[in-house]
């Protein structure tokens, strides 16, 4: 993992980078503005945290979160800002959400998705999908989680299908499974 810099102490972007389906930027937009209505296309991340048993971390989204507030998300998502490199962000936000260091950061795959969570609010993201390790003490941010669980990969269907969860999560998920599974399965040794 690079070093963490400055800027990984920053507060999350409220401006979005705008991009077409094949990943070209377009320019940038105010981040509630891109989630109204049917949303616009725009870069994130979302990225699974691992202990080093194997499990899963996935955190309740809070109460209070516009999209999706307690669905269970694996584990911390995030808007990139503007020229800041995948990893960096993705460090930014487990310090934010977690007070926790990811390490053994890696980037397999993106999705491309659109989930529409209501009338006023969707979710229309070119989603870089990354993998961390994270150790505990973690602290979650109130206004950002409400709950914490590991799950062992062995539980991991029963949990989400008894369970809400975030719709990124699920397509990250059948994505890794489908297309890096010998990746995942190296990377978690």
């Amino acid at each position: 993992m690079p070093a963490p810099n400055e800027s990984s102490s920053t507060p999350a972007p409220n401006t979005v980078v705008l991009v077409d389906e094949a990943g070209r930027e377009l320019g940038t937009a105010d981040k509630v503005e891109c989630h109204r209505g049917r949303g616009r296309l725009h870069r994130a991340l979302t990225c699974l945290l691992f202990d080093d048993q194997r499990r899963l971390l996935f955190a309740r989204r809070a109460a209070a979160k516009p999209l999706w507030p307690g669905y269970w998300d694996a584990t911390v998502a995030t808007h990139q800002a503007p020229g800041e490199p995948d990893i960096e962000a993705t460090c930014r936000r487990v310090r934010q959400e977690l007070a926790a260091d990811a390490r053994d950061v890696i980037r397999p795959t993106q999705i491309l998705y659109h989930a529409q969570y209501n009338e006023d609010w969707a979710e229309r993201e070119l989603c870089a999908v990354l993998l961390a390790r994270v150790a505990e003490p973690l602290t979650p941010a109130p206004d950002e989680i409400d709950d914490l669980t590991w799950i062992a990969l062995d539980d991991l269907s029963a949990f989400t299908a008894s369970e809400p969860i975030a719709p990124w999560f699920l397509l990250a998920w059948q994505a890794l499974q489908r297309d890096h599974a010998d990746e995942l399965k190296s990377w978690l040794g």
